[in-house]
């Protein structure tokens, strides 16, 4: 016994139809007019992404709706956690800047009459690729001002400061303490003063190969060997 090809096609299309992917069922999203009576505010209550109305037995009660809000964490205060046990505690928050955030905070409308501006450009966190960099540009920053100078102007405890410097131990997290403004303007203050110090020594330098440097070790108060070694290793006299 033998069946007709255009039957087993014919069969083959019904089993397609019927085992067709059925689509994701879009969670509802109900909302109302205001109304002083809920029963009417109920009776009204439409899908807000759909436009279809919502029955009033599909609506949840404020005891349902409330049942597991004690699952939810609570991240405005400390020991707000549902596995926590006894009162919450104060979640302090310390200021390490201040930066404008709105629509006009980069100067736009400025920048496209006077330029370009690097330092209104909005920050919007530290990403993995500038945390790598935090090591490094604090152990310039230190070895230009020193530790202590350097760790106060960026509001960080000498530990926190010097584990971050080093790269040891959990320094990552560490340098979420960090404010990225305040790293900016340390970091252009320090190249200032570099460029500064390179300016006096490239005179002190001229004024070496003019006079000498006995004549002008005489006249700076220094011993000739000490100026020559300032001038080689770019020490501050």
């Amino acid at each position: 016994m033998s069946i007709s090809p255009f039957a087993l096609s014919e069969k083959i299309l019904e089993f397609a139809a019927e085992t067709k992917r059925r689509p994701k069922a879009r969670p509802i999203k109900p909302a109302a007019a205001y109304d002083t009576d809920h029963t009417k505010a109920a009776a009204s209550a439409f899908c807000r992404d759909s436009g279809e109305r919502v029955p009033y037995n599909m609506l949840k009660c404020y005891a349902e709706t409330l049942a597991q809000y004690y699952l939810h964490p609570e991240s405005k205060f400390l020991n707000g956690i549902y596995g926590d046990k006894g009162k919450t505690l104060r979640r302090h928050v310390q200021m390490s800047g201040a930066r404008y955030i709105g629509k006009e905070s980069n100067d736009w409308e400025a920048q496209a009459v006077l330029g370009f501006d690097p330092h209104a450009a909005p920050s919007y966190g530290i990403s993995a690729c500038e945390l790598a960099t935090f090591p490094e540009r604090l152990a310039h920053l230190s070895k230009i001002q020193g530790t202590k100078t350097v760790a106060e102007r960026l509001r960080l405890p000498r530990s926190a400061f010097a584990q971050i410097k080093l790269a040891k131990g959990d320094w990552e997290n560490a340098s979420y303490k960090i404010s990225p403004i305040l790293l900016s303007q340390l970091e252009m203050e320090v190249s200032s003063i570099i460029a500064v110090r390179q300016s006096e020594l490239d005179e002190l330098r001229k004024a070496v190969e003019i006079e000498g440097l006995r004549n002008m070790a005489r006249k700076l108060g220094s011993d000739p060997s000490n100026l020559r070694r300032s001038l080689v290793r770019r020490r501050k006299i």
